[in-house]
């Protein structure tokens, strides 16, 4: 007779949140290395709602995710890109960064979501990305 009760299961290594959020200070997070996962190139990130105000402009655009490990849960942060007609490829800050970090107080407070999303650019602008997402697309 089996004993289908007996089954034990392996204790998580982390307990979400009930919103799923990986909760870092600014430090700690600046200590993470990303990787690169994926880019892809959509021209539709640089259109805002129902216009084609940025369409045959001759810019590119598109998105970038890279994931990196805290302990023993993984960040994944993405953010949408514009190849100007230069060559200088930017983030477009317009569209706050997808993830599912929150980046909290040095005391473990949540912030505003205005707080977080400056500190998420802020961690971009140090990451060296852009030669990355030129060699994927």
């Amino acid at each position: 007779m089996n004993n289908y009760f007996a089954t034990s299961f392996a204790k998580p290594a982390y307990v979400y949140t009930r919103d799923y959020y990986i909760r870092i200070t600014e430090r700690k997070l600046s200590a993470v290395q990303l990787l690169h996962a994926c880019s892809a190139r959509d021209d539709a990130v640089l259109m805002p709602p129902c216009t084609l105000a940025s369409h045959d402009n001759g810019l590119r655009g598109g998105y970038t995710e890279w994931v990196g490990q805290h302990g023993s849960v993984q960040l994944s942060l993405a953010w949408d890109w514009v190849i100007h007609n230069d060559g200088y490829i930017s983030a477009l800050p317009g569209v706050s960064p997808r993830t599912n970090v929150l980046v909290v107080s040095p005391g473990g407070y949540d912030p505003s979501p205005e707080e977080s999303t400056r500190a998420l650019w802020a961690y971009i602008e140090t990451l060296a990305w852009q030669k990355q997402v030129i060699q994927a697309i």
